[in-house]
């Protein structure tokens, strides 16, 4: 099941980032928009998470070299 979970992630995130196919998956009449929505979503969460992730490491180590920052 996590083999999958990150498999889906994977995919979002890479859909996200493509805007021809984001555009043609919008065309699709009724439910193109709330597909997009759906597959992009996840890919932004994903991207999201790992900056945020990013900038805690940055902090813990800015910290222990006795600088510091606020997030």
């Amino acid at each position: 099941m996590d083999a999958i979970k990150k498999a889906l992630n994977k995919a979002s995130e890479k859909y996200s980032k493509q805007i021809v196919i984001r555009a043609l998956i919008q065309t699709i009449p009724y439910i193109g928009s709330s597909l997009d929505t759906l597959f992009a979503g996840k890919g932004s969460q994903i991207q999201f998470e790992r900056l945020k992730h990013f900038l805690e490491i940055l902090k813990e180590k800015l910290e222990k070299n006795r600088f510091t920052i606020s997030i």
